[in-house]
């Protein structure tokens, strides 16, 4: 079931990139710009699951060492 969703994000992304890509080009941009903004959106996507992944690591440390009393 994971790899079906993986493979319909693939898909869905087939598609829309292009078309993104084309509408920045209407309205002005360059194939670099349009590719430099599409390429932020991947790269913002990683930062924030890096950093959520990071957070969930210390509250499970910090509940990992609450002493029961």
């Amino acid at each position: 079931q994971l790899l079906s969703g993986l493979h319909s994000v693939y898909g869905l992304a087939a598609l829309c990139a292009p078309l993104c890509a084309s509408g920045f080009r209407w309205i002005g941009f360059g194939w670099r710009g349009a590719f430099a903004v599409l390429a932020l959106f991947p790269l913002l996507t990683a930062i924030v699951a890096s950093r959520r992944m990071a957070s969930q690591r210390l509250s499970s440390r910090s509940e990992a060492t609450v002493p029961l009393n």
